[in-house]
């Protein structure tokens, strides 16, 4: 259900008693090693209801939501750029640097550890 090299892993989504809301969570070890899970999101479901299939599509987009948002970023303000190769797949580049990548189920660039460190050194020499 999650999308991998997302920032939230794996999503599960609970429905209220009534139907009428879903929560998203991801599960995360405690600091006794335990399991938790952390609530990401409520969303409320409209009528007609939306079937699993369409809230776990949310619950998705949720996850990618702070990686897209770092890619618009680097897209708008540090002169990145997505070089298509083919069915999806390409290179994001950045400060001169190459990252192959994949687009996602969203059609953005599918982020790395290599582009968000690219990514966050770019914000560092902006702001410095």
């Amino acid at each position: 259900m999650g999308a991998p090299g997302h920032l939230f892993g794996t999503l599960y989504v609970y429905r209220d008693e009534d139907g009428d809301a879903a929560a998203v969570s991801r599960w995360a070890k405690g600091p006794n090693g335990g399991l938790s899970a952390d609530a990401i999101a409520r969303m409320h479901i409209p009528t007609p209801r939306l079937s699993r299939d369409e809230i776990n599509r949310f619950a998705r987009m949720f996850a990618a939501a702070p990686d897209h948002a770092l890619i618009a970023w680097a897209l708008c303000m540090a002169g990145a750029r997505w070089e298509a190769w083919r069915d999806g797949q390409g290179e994001f580049c950045i400060d001169g640097i190459r990252h192959c990548t994949k687009l996602d189920e969203f059609g953005v660039p599918t982020m790395t550890d290599g582009m968000r460190a690219a990514i966050a050194q770019s914000k560092a020499q902006g702001e410095g």
